[in-house]
């Protein structure tokens, strides 16, 4: 990604109790974040911190600054929510883009064909979608719609209080909580609707071992540990249904 889109006021009145280096080092973060379409590797600092060229304390100090406040670390990794939907939306148009120039070509190349050659070539093309579309993944690593990237967060929370209530009610919705369940909404093209997540929660009813109705009850359930990103993989693949745990 080559490109992205720099507002300027935005990023002066989130950057104006920075420092100068701060707000440097924040700039080098989100742009090596765009350049890589990835969030920032987590899991070695010191190595974090050659990649972004910060040598000196004061270098050091202003990286941790920012990694604190403009991103949060989800499984080893900084993510960054406005990063994550610009990158999320130029996938998205270079898959458009792509498919209309394909489009163009097979237009092009129709013209030459005869009318049998060109009836056959759209009843394959015909089939082929009908492959895609039947073997669409649900999970991590689709292309993501722009349109899908505004989630729900409120009316999920009032499904999961719906849904159990027998444990204690989310009341607050944190910025925190927010940041979380953006990430198994992006990460998850199978949870981007209502209903979906519905259907999800009545999934984890149906397991003895979550709802605590196995020989050694488990009390651990809650909607923060429903989202973690752990306890959320493992539900998904069914690791709690069908026996002890």
């Amino acid at each position: 990604m080559h490109f992205y889109p720099h507002n300027i006021p935005d990023f002066n009145n989130a950057t104006r109790h920075l420092t100068r280096v701060q707000r440097s080092v924040y700039r080098d973060a989100i742009e090596r974040y765009y350049d890589k379409e990835e969030p920032l590797d987590g899991g070695d600092f010191n190595r974090l911190c050659r990649v972004l060229l910060c040598s000196s304390d004061d270098e050091v100090c202003a990286l941790r600054i920012v990694l604190d406040e403009f991103f949060v670390l989800v499984d080893g990794l900084y993510r960054h929510d406005r990063c994550d939907i610009e990158i999320a939306k130029y996938r998205s148009n270079s898959t458009a883009k792509a498919r209309a120039g394909k489009a163009s070509a097979e237009a092009r190349k129709n013209k030459c064909k005869t009318p049998v050659e060109q009836v056959l070539n759209s009843a394959e093309q015909t089939n082929n979608q009908e492959l895609i579309n039947n073997n669409q993944e649900p999970l991590v690593n689709n292309v993501i719609p722009a349109e899908s990237l505004s989630v729900p967060y409120q009316s999920i929370v009032e499904l999961f209080n719906k849904t159990f209530p027998e444990l204690p009610q989310v009341r607050l919705l944190s910025e925190a909580r927010k940041k979380v369940l953006k990430m198994r909404w992006i990460q998850n093209a199978g949870l981007q609707s209502l209903e979906a997540w519905e259907k999800f929660f009545n999934y984890i009813r149906q397991s003895d071992f979550l709802m605590g109705r196995t020989s050694k009850p488990f009390h651990g359930l809650s909607f923060d540990w429903v989202i973690n990103s752990n306890n959320f993989t493992k539900i998904y693949e069914g690791n709690y249904h069908g026996g002890q745990q």
